[in-house]
């Protein structure tokens, strides 16, 4: 009885990997927004190069808001420091370096066949979540 059991409960995890949505490739999202102390409308372009593996989403975010060097070059993809992904809901949190110190940024919605939609919010900041649409690349 016991072997049954411990065969169910591996089928059933099995089936709920293979049902979470595919969220392996390259997304790219541009948004429009306008600065907090003013000034002109801009787009921020935010590119995700995921890979998901039993639940979990590991890869790179690259853009959304991340500061320039002194040489005016976009700084390098800053790794997934958690990502999951269960059915067709995902969470992302990435790490940057901010003005003030390291910034948590975590993007979370739905993937429904080459478009994430969602929102991205900074931990800890009064700023309201911003809705962002990647599409696959």
């Amino acid at each position: 009885m016991k072997t049954i059991t411990l065969i169910g409960l591996c089928l059933f995890l099995l089936c709920g990997a293979a049902l979470a949505a595919d969220l392996n490739g390259k997304y790219v999202a541009s948004m429009k927004f306008t600065p907090p102390n003013g000034g002109e409308e801009r787009t921020m372009t935010i590119t995700f190069d995921l890979k998901t593996a039993g639940g979990a989403i590991t890869g790179t975010v690259a853009g959304g808001g991340m500061r320039r060097g002194a040489d005016g070059e976009a700084p390098p993809p800053n790794p997934i420091k958690e990502g999951k992904i269960e059915g067709d809901k995902f969470t992302i949190k990435v790490v940057s370096q901010g003005r003030n110190g390291e910034v948590t940024t975590v993007y979370a919605g739905t993937v429904a066949g080459d478009t994430m939609k969602g929102t991205l919010a900074r931990e800890g900041s009064q700023m309201e979540p911003r809705p962002f649409e990647a599409k696959k690349q």
